[in-house]
C-alpha cells in the first residue's frame, strides 16, 4: 500500500510538472542543512578582550585574521553531533605590553558532542587553541594553550578535562609575557 501511494504521489508530481530535489544527505537518512546540499555552515568568531587572571597574568586581546572555520551537523539522536574544519589563525595580544603571537589554530574537530546537561565532548586533532581557566576545575594547568596532535576534552561550566591527550603543547600566555 505505501509502495502504491508513493508511486501515485510521483506519478501527480511528475505529470504536473513539478519536481522536488532531494539533497544527498537527506536522502542518505542525514539531517537537512539550511545552507544547502553540502550541510556546512560558518561559524565566525568575534574578537575578545580577557581580563588579566582569566587566562593569562596580564590582559590580552583574541581574535581571529583568517576565519573561514565551518561546521556541518553529522548525528542529532541521541545527541547533537558537528564536525568542524577550516583555516584558523588565532592572534593573541598582550594589552599591557602590545607583544603579540599569532598561532595557526587549524585544528580539525571530528566529533564536537552537545550533551543534554550543557556539557560537550570534543575530539579533535590538528593544532586548537584551548585557555583553562584558574577558577575552574580543570585536570591541566590554567592558561591558554596551542594544543597540536589528538586530544579528546570534556567542557562543563565547572571545568575542562583532557581525557585524551598526544601531541604537543605551546603556552601562548608565555609566548607574549
Amino acid at each position: 500500500m505505501r509502495l502504491a501511494r508513493a508511486v501515485a504521489a510521483t506519478a501527480l508530481i511528475t505529470a504536473l510538472g513539478v519536481t522536488a530535489a532531494v539533497s544527498p544527505a537527506v536522502a542518505a537518512g542525514q539531517p537537512e542543512s539550511p545552507y544547502g546540499d553540502s550541510g556546512w555552515f560558518p561559524t565566525p568568531s568575534e574578537p575578545a578582550e580577557i581580563p588579566g587572571g582569566a587566562l593569562c597574568a596580564f590582559p590580552i586581546r583574541i581574535e581571529e585574521p583568517i576565519d573561514g572555520v565551518r561546521g556541518r551537523v553529522i548525528a542529532t539522536e541521541p545527541e547533537l553531533q558537528e564536525e568542524y574544519l577550516g583555516p584558523l589563525t588565532v592572534k593573541v595580544t598582550n594589552l599591557d605590553t602590545g607583544a603579540s603571537a599569532t598561532v595557526n589554530a587549524s585544528g580539525h574537530g571530528h566529533v564536537v558532542t552537545y550533551h543534554a546537561d550543557g556539557s560537550q565532548t570534543w575530539d579533535w586533532s590538528g593544532p586548537v587553541a584551548m585557555g583553562f581557566r584558574p577558577d575552574r576545575a580543570n585536570n591541566h594547568a590554567a592558561g591558554l594553550y596551542l594544543l597540536t596532535g589528538r586530544y579528546v576534552a570534556e567542557l562543563a561550566p565547572a571545568g575542562r578535562t583532557l581525557s585524551y591527550a598526544k601531541g604537543t603543547e605551546k603556552d601562548i600566555c608565555a609566548m607574549i609575557a
